[in-house]
């Protein structure tokens, strides 16, 4: 057996469990007060380089933008780091895949500033990503009607303020599926 099938095989068979061990730890960083709190912006543009990154990276990643918002001032870069865990986590996933198995999203009341940073920040690519993760849905989630209500206004006027690329199109599209048309009315289209 080769080398490189060895290491492929250890890494598919551990990479979840290690994906886990660097979520026990980065999660609590995002605190000030712990002594790793200046290290998570260089592990997240560490992360970002990866070209191969996992699904499950996604569960991680979510988790991480819940905690950014909840500790919202610990950070002079929190909005950076904020579209940087949601490219980490969702930039490499097939947009036209409704449905996974591989991650669990748990939505947070956290997450209703990270709509407000993601729009705000006029970021095509970064609203895509936002997308995805609140309609994407697995057996262990659903998708987030509740988040994704309060995108209704901005996706209403997105196509004046962001070049829509295919990618961002077909989530808005999904979007529009999942929340209906009927949730477009109270925003006058």
């Amino acid at each position: 057996m080769s080398f490189k099938l060895l290491t492929q095989l250890f890494t598919s068979n551990h990479l979840k469990q290690i994906l886990r061990q660097l979520t026990k730890s980065i999660i609590p960083a995002v605190v000030a007060t712990h002594d790793r709190h200046d290290l998570v912006p260089l592990v997240l543009r560490d992360l970002v380089r990866l070209e191969n990154r996992p699904p499950h990276f996604a569960e991680m990643a979510y988790e991480l933008c819940s905690s950014l918002c909840e500790n919202h001032q610990c950070f002079k870069d929190q909005e950076s780091l904020l579209l940087l865990s949601l490219e980490i986590g969702f930039r490499h996933l097939d947009p036209q895949s409704w449905y996974t198995d591989d991650f669990q999203l748990n939505h947070t009341e956290h997450h209703r500033g990270l709509v407000d940073v993601v729009f705000e920040s006029g970021d095509g690519e970064a609203i895509a990503d936002l997308l995805h993760a609140l309609t994407v849905e697995s057996p262990h989630h659903e998708p987030a009607h509740a988040l994704l209500g309060i995108c209704m206004e901005q996706l209403a006027d997105l196509y004046n303020r962001v070049p829509l690329s295919s990618r961002l199109r077909c989530l808005v599209i999904r979007s529009v599926v999942l929340f209906g048309y009927k949730g477009f009315e109270g925003v006058g289209v």
